[in-house]
């Protein structure tokens, strides 16, 4: 989620590179509402931290009360050092390429899986995308 239409697209476009299936938004209100509507198919949320006028931060609470085990990377343009992330979610600093949004989704995966253990498997978003259905 990223509310600027060219980060978006970008951020799109390298995810379906990848292989992924992506539904981007463009506000806090579209997120949750596609986070409600597709709760069962959504694998790992990227969230953009400063949204003009909302806190990505607080989508990131939405989305998790929605899927408490939902693998969360969230990017920023802002130093680092100035965000106050999440113990189980990743932060990557804009611009950025390629190798470290994949290594950011293999971390928050990585996160949510050890603060899941004991409650059952989750569903790995990192898996070949042949052998995967990703949203």
């Amino acid at each position: 989620m990223d509310d600027t239409d060219v980060v978006r697209a970008t951020l799109t476009l390298l995810l379906e590179l990848e292989g992924w299936r992506v539904a981007g938004a463009a506000s806090r209100d579209e997120a949750n509402a596609l986070m409600r509507q597709h709760a069962d198919s959504v694998l790992v949320a990227v969230v953009d931290v400063h949204l003009a006028a909302e806190s990505g931060l607080e989508l990131a609470a939405d989305l998790r009360a929605v899927d408490g085990a939902l693998p969360i990377v969230l990017v920023t343009g802002m130093d680092a050092s100035s965000v106050r992330v999440p113990d189980d979610m990743i932060l990557v600093t804009k611009p950025f390429g390629i190798a470290a949004l994949r290594d950011a989704l293999e971390q928050a995966a990585a996160l949510v899986r050890a603060r899941s253990a004991g409650r059952g498997p989750l569903l790995d978003p990192l898996s070949t995308p042949a052998s995967s259905s990703r949203p």
